[in-house]
């Protein structure tokens, strides 16, 4: 690591001394020697299924890009910490530690979409050529002090190590970011096979731990002290594009679930929090109808306060939310026949409310 730093340091005195614009060739050799130095430092993942699924997802999103035809790879570092970075050329890297990060497939299809837009849309080259002009009067001068006369090849390697450390640490500017964020989110649209909420909640997770002030290995967040702004930004951009996004379901919030349990009883899940038991013959129909109701009001972002319990004019008590009956609660479905049904429907909306506030805790700390 401290040869690669080192090389690193005179790597920026390098970037004004070559010729730009780059041609196409001269980019991808560049991110391929970069990839070389990369793949020196650190250790790549052998894990199968995890490189299938980043390639499969990342191929899916590149050919949509405004550059399919770059030679894209996708490889997996073994680390803790929460990153993923690009090099010219579309050669990606996501660690493993992000990897265990993301709650979705939704979400890591919003990070690597973010990475191949980097690659796309040429962000290192622009950068690149912004550094050359202010810094070319210098490099001479420099180069002939520290390096002496050197050759393409060894300028490109320096280059390369440039690109590797802005690509580690997101140097790129709240610009070029926030172009990569948008253009992420077209790709998953454009993709039909992706969430492009996928980008908004990995970014409000990162806000909001930005906001606690979490101290994590989170290098996607090293030099990013403006996730919030991004997350309003993308947000409009969505809504804009008259586009279907689902951020809870890109988030992997609230998984619903029915299942059987124990001889003739049926149980309604919230992730892995029982909310509901009922039994007899229409007790899994019963279970069928809460979390299809259910289901559809978490889509609309449903809240904490907006659940309830009450008597239906029959007579009959039902868990409530938004004004709409989520269940009615009748003796033959209640798990335990000697349990008052109204006591059992407030128990149910307990249950929901209860994991509702979960999650609204974690937004909000």
């Amino acid at each position: 690591m401290r040869k690669l730093c080192w090389l690193l340091l005179f790597a920026l005195l390098l970037v004004p001394f070559l010729a730009y614009p780059l041609t196409r060739e001269e980019e991808i050799q560049i991110g391929r020697e970069a990839a070389a130095e990369v793949e020196k430092e650190y250790k790549l993942s052998d894990d199968k299924d995890l490189l299938d699924k980043v390639d499969k997802i990342g191929k899916t999103i590149a050919a949509v890009s405004e550059d399919p035809s770059l030679p894209w790879t996708f490889k997996v570092v073994v680390s803790d910490e929460v990153n993923a970075f690009t090099l010219p050329g579309g050669f990606i890297y996501i660690t493993t530690g992000l990897l265990n990060f993301v709650r979705t497939d939704d979400e890591l299809a919003g990070v690597i979409a973010h990475e191949i837009a980097h690659a796309a849309r040429h962000h290192f080259i622009k950068l690149a050529e912004q550094q050359a002009k202010t810094e070319r009067q210098l490099a001479p001068f420099l180069l002939a002090a520290l390096l002496g006369t050197q050759g393409s090849d060894l300028e490109n390697i320096y280059l390369g190590l440039q690109l590797v450390e802005i690509a580690k640490m997101h140097s790129y500017g709240q610009a070029l970011e926030e172009d990569a964020d948008l253009a992420g989110a077209r790709y998953l649209i454009l993709s039909k096979k992706y969430n492009p909420a996928g980008i908004l909640t990995f970014l409000q997770r990162l806000a909001r731990m930005e906001e606690r002030g979490v101290k994590q290995e989170l290098g996607i967040l090293q030099t990013h002290p403006y996730a919030k702004e991004r997350t309003a930004n993308l947000l409009t951009f969505l809504r804009s594009t008259g586009s279907e996004f689902n951020e809870r379901k890109a988030a992997g919030l609230y998984k619903l679930s029915v299942r059987p349990q124990g001889v003739d009883v049926t149980a309604v899940y919230i992730d892995d929090q029982l909310i509901a038991q009922f039994t007899g013959e229409n007790g899994k129909r019963a279970g069928e109808i809460l979390a299809e109701n259910l289901d559809q009001l978490l889509d609309q972002n449903l809240r904490v306060w907006e659940v309830s319990a009450k008597l239906l004019p029959n007579g009959n008590p039902a868990v409530v939310a938004r004004n709409k009956v989520l269940i009615e609660i009748t003796t033959d479905i209640l798990p335990d026949k000697g349990k008052d049904p109204l006591t059992y429907a407030q128990t149910i909306a307990g249950n929901i409310r209860q994991r509702l506030l979960k999650e609204f805790i974690n937004q909000i700390y």
